[in-house]
């Protein structure tokens, strides 16, 4: 865990590092195809980091990773061809970072994911301190040598290169032998009964998106909630990427083995650490309006008001940022997706149709109803789960 610590911080001081060398042109190509590759990913990859740590049986888990990702490499494609062939320069370096940016962020996820899937904490944890401190030191390089507005995005997919293929490369030596024996139809297969796993996770992604979208609206509240949405993003980062691993093995292991009391346990620490999370989060996001005057932005809501806002949310990113992918593992697709498309509807429906004075405190309180009722179908979908698999066959 230690490990992970530190590479999540140094990641974080690779956020830094461009903004205080004043590279914002690199900054801004980096935001952009991150948010692509995040959202092509998340359409195209039937919800891999969640699916296949609980596959059954190394067969069922080489399924997995081919139906996942031959989408992937259709999209990655699609992105290459565009960039190569769009006249306006602009245009072409966009897609063709996004490209670059996809095909580091799948590598990763793949080797995250057999990490979590064999239970190896100390691949975990040697995946993300070997990504926090290439990002960084490649960050700093490029910000530093390169004028170049790709330097970042450069950086950075050779940062997830770094982590992933020493890693990777062992996978290849043990399942190449066994690619031969899976089946086509055995692909589409999965493909269609996981369809709505990756709807709702293209779903998820966009109503993530249309949070931070919601910015353009608020007036001169915009800068204040966008220093609010960026700390609790990175405490819900931290969550996600340091201590959901060590919980996600573990519910993983015991889902597969049928022991669904185990699991239940398991979410539970889970959420109560996720919750610790998002304390941590909402005292940040305090001292942050306090020392910063933050109320003083905002137009028609006073300081209270905005203050319970930027804590509600905290606290609810952070609370389910351990369990993020708890759902799907748990064979809850159809209610993910459900939830996925009715909190991206309510939310379109806050930004567009609330006032502004009233609308940050709506976008709060939409985001904290919806992690309160996914945390609890998560723990109904164990149970379902376990339902279902001790009914008599037929």
């Amino acid at each position: 865990m230690r490990l992970a610590i530190i590479g999540q911080g140094l990641s974080f001081a690779a956020m830094i590092v461009p903004i205080v060398l004043g590279r914002f042109d690199a900054l801004a190509l980096i935001v952009l195809s991150s948010s692509i590759s995040v959202v092509v990913y998340g359409w195209l990859s039937f919800s891999f980091p969640a699916l296949y740590p609980v596959a059954r049986g190394p067969r069922a888990a080489l399924v997995s990773l081919i139906a996942s990702h031959w989408p992937v490499l259709i999209g990655s494609a699609a992105l290459v061809v565009g960039g190569l062939s769009v006249p306006d320069r602009d245009q072409s370096v966009i897609l063709l970072a996004s490209f670059a940016m996809l095909a580091g962020l799948t590598l990763y996820n793949i080797a995250m994911s057999e990490a979590v899937r064999t239970s190896d904490i100390v691949r975990i944890n040697r995946i993300r301190l070997s990504y926090g401190a290439g990002n960084f030191m490649l960050t700093v390089a490029a910000s530093l040598f390169w004028s170049d507005e790709r330097a970042l995005v450069a950086a950075s997919a050779a940062a997830f290169l770094i982590a992933s293929m020493p890693e990777l490369a062992r996978d290849v030596l043990r399942v190449r032998d066994r690619l031969d024996a899976i089946s086509v139809k055995e692909v589409v297969a999965y493909n269609g009964q996981n369809a709505a796993a990756a709807v709702g996770r293209g779903f998820s992604t966009l109503a993530f998106q249309a949070g931070n979208l919601a910015l353009g609206g608020l007036g001169g509240a915009a800068a204040a909630w966008a220093v609010v949405l960026r700390i609790a993003g990175g405490f819900s980062t931290v969550g996600q990427q340091v201590a959901a691993p060590a919980f996600e093995m573990r519910f993983a292991a015991a889902l597969r083995e049928g022991r669904f009391p185990d699991a239940q346990k398991v979410q539970l620490y889970a959420v109560a650490a996720g919750g610790a999370i998002g304390l941590a989060a909402c005292v940040a996001v305090v001292a942050l309006v306090h020392f910063s005057d933050a109320s003083g932005q905002v137009v028609g809501l006073g300081y209270y008001s905005f203050l319970a806002a930027s804590t509600i949310y905290a606290l609810f990113v952070g609370s389910a940022s351990a369990v993020t992918k708890n759902l799907v593992m748990a064979g809850g697709q159809n209610i993910f997706l459900a939830l996925s498309i009715t909190k991206l509807i309510v939310l379109a429906a806050v930004i567009y149709l609330v006032p502004v004075g009233d609308r940050i405190l709506m976008l709060a309180l939409t985001e904290a109803g919806f992690q309160l009722i996914y945390i609890s179908v998560c723990f109904l979908s164990i149970r379902n789960l376990q339902v279902s698999e001790m009914a008599p066959a037929e």
